[in-house]
């Protein structure tokens, strides 16, 4: 099995569990600015709802691009920490692949994400204000 975590729209965390290419359950939730504290516990209710754990996950596939800077690196940063603790590979995969196909994209030792633009935080206030 293989999970899913899509954090690339800032306001929605989508997380899903697929098997041999087909999605076998998945969740949506409003997330506001809140990816942080919502992306793990709705991971959780997912398996718990499926009655699978952590254990049958053979993979974590990461939408890495194209997203608010913060969104996008709370989801590669948890798939990262979830590979490197249970000891399995974690793929980047474009989002619309994924949702069609539900495929597996390039296998990373660690995905890196891929932000469409410079993030805000690099910006500076005066100029923003100007």
């Amino acid at each position: 099995m293989i999970l899913h975590i899509d954090t690339s729209d800032k306001s929605r965390i989508f997380v899903a569990i697929l098997d041999k290419n087909k999605e076998i359950g998945s969740s949506t939730i409003d997330a506001g600015f809140q990816h942080c504290e919502k992306l793990l516990p709705e991971i959780d209710n997912l398996l718990k709802g499926l009655k699978f754990s952590l254990k049958g996950i053979k993979g974590v596939n990461v939408v890495n691009y194209g997203a608010s800077f913060t969104s996008l690196r709370i989801g590669v940063i948890t798939a990262n920490a979830m590979g490197y603790a249970l000891g399995i590979p974690v793929y980047a995969v474009d989002k619309n692949n994924v949702k069609k196909k539900g495929g597996v994209g390039k296998e990373f030792s660690i995905v890196k994400p891929e932000y469409g633009g410079v993030p805000n935080i690099l910006i500076s206030k005066r100029s923003v204000v100007d």
